[in-house]
């Protein structure tokens, strides 16, 4: 009778920074739908790094996010790294993660009351064997269902028996709907979506009775829609989302799903391509603490690769104009098959900087990119030359950096600058690999 005195006897439970910690990382993993975390390779690391870089514009190194995820429980990460985590997957911070999830964190249990779980070790193991059986059944029940059902795959798709294509409701220009045409009533499977990018967290479920799904696009650039099928990627489609010249927007921070564009002001003024801060107002916009203004081109320039390339600008971020504490700025090269960004700050604040070019992705808080910190009062000359993939990195005339991607990434087709408050742009240009200029705008 003792034993079952003790079953239910009363335990401390406490709530640890771990248990909150644990329960973020299963919503991180649920949110970016990759492979089971304990199959994540190094570059798995370096892509959550980017992407927890480009949503809150803080770095987390990858040696970092391998130490969270092998529940290294020595230590708890920085408030800094805590906070990020929290705000990638939409809360505001660490604490107002907590606050939420209070009810839903299962607490560690203290280890000093062993004795009483000595005593139910017996009772434990019972269910553990009970619970088994149960599932042995159900999975057994689930593989018979699977084997009676004729599945789709890729052994046996027939790419005549999916129809799968897109048109774009504008011409060029964003916001931009794109309607997504299917018919998937030929084959049978458990689930289908259409995801319009390369996140699965933009997939949204079709069924077969149906025919059309649209979706929104809103910034420009080059896309690969996806048709998915039992999670497998049956056809993919194309898009490129191009904009009638340059665009300017407004954003709170650097990932901001909808941005705000900028009407009724004319961005090139000056020669130079600009927003002020009188432009926000005219946009019912009020002088915030925090905010972007991006500008973004996107065309088709020709036979212009990411391996073979030049690219050249003048940009500058001047507080008395309008730049920002740190006087951020980032430059984005958008390929049809990934990115090359270079960021720029005042020298105080390169820790915040980034890096990347293909497979490539470096921070500053674990990399040295003290280079990249200039004065942006005045205006500055970025300029890179590609050969066979290797970078070099030029400011006014001087090589600060090098180096080299693996991954080809074929066409250039977007280019954007994103600056911490009103920076501006004096000049660009992109040349081919034989230095042919194939786009240059001086904003004269």
């Amino acid at each position: 009778m003792a034993i079952f005195d003790c079953l239910f006897c009363p335990e401390m439970k406490i709530t640890t920074e771990h248990d909150y910690i644990e329960k973020s990382k299963k919503l991180i993993e649920k949110s970016v739908g990759w492979a089971d975390s304990s199959e994540w390779k190094n570059r798995d690391f370096e892509y959550l790094s980017e992407l927890i870089f480009k949503k809150t514009r803080v770095s987390i190194s990858v040696s970092t996010l391998k130490r969270i995820w092998q529940n290294d429980r020595k230590r708890i990460p920085q408030v800094t790294t805590l906070n990020a985590l929290a705000t990638f997957i939409d809360y505001e911070n660490w604490n107002d993660l907590k606050t939420k999830l209070k009810d839903e964190i299962k607490p560690s249990k203290n280890n000093r009351n062993s004795v009483t779980v000595r005593k139910r070790t017996w009772f434990v193991s019972l269910i553990i064997i009970l619970t088994g059986v149960i599932i042995f059944g159900i999975v057994l029940y689930q593989l018979k269902k699977r084997y009676d059902k004729k599945l789709i795959s890729a052994a046996s798709f027939n790419e005549e028996d999916v129809v799968f294509t897109s048109k774009k409701t504008v011409t060029s220009g964003v916001p931009n709907t794109v309607v997504f045409k299917y018919d998937i009533s030929k084959v049978k499977f458990d689930s289908a979506f259409i995801q319009q990018d390369w996140d699965k967290r933009r997939r949204t479920r079709i069924f077969p009775e149906k025919h059309y799904h649209t979706a929104v696009y809103y910034y420009p650039g080059y896309y690969v829609a996806k048709l998915v099928l039992n999670d497998q990627v049956i056809k993919e489609f194309p898009l490129l989302i191009t904009t009638d010249g340059w665009i300017a927007l407004y954003k709170k921070n650097y990932m901001q799903e909808i941005p705000v564009y900028l009407k009724n002001i004319d961005p090139v003024k000056n020669g130079r391509l600009y927003i002020s801060v009188e432009d926000l107002e005219t946009n019912k916009i009020a002088n915030d603490k925090d905010y972007f203004i991006g500008f973004y081109n996107a065309a088709d320039y020709g036979e212009v690769y990411s391996d073979n390339f030049g690219f050249e600008t003048l940009v500058r971020n001047d507080p008395a104009e309008g730049g920002l504490t740190c006087q951020y700025a980032a430059i984005t090269l958008q390929c049809q098959d990934g990115v090359i960004i270079t960021s720029f700050s005042d020298p105080g604040c390169t820790s915040n900087l980034a890096l990347a070019a293909g497979n490539i992705f470096l921070n500053g808080s674990d990399n040295d990119l003290s280079v990249f910190g200039i004065d942006l009062t005045g205006w500055r000359k970025i300029r890179y030359n590609v050969v066979n993939r290797n970078i070099i990195i030029r400011v006014d005339n001087k090589e600060i950096y090098q180096l080299t991607f693996k991954r080809h990434m074929g066409k250039i087709i977007g280019i954007s600058y994103n600056f911490y408050g009103c920076g501006s742009v004096k000049e660009v240009r992109l040349y081919d690999e034989n230095e042919y200029p194939a786009y240059e705008e001086n904003f004269e």
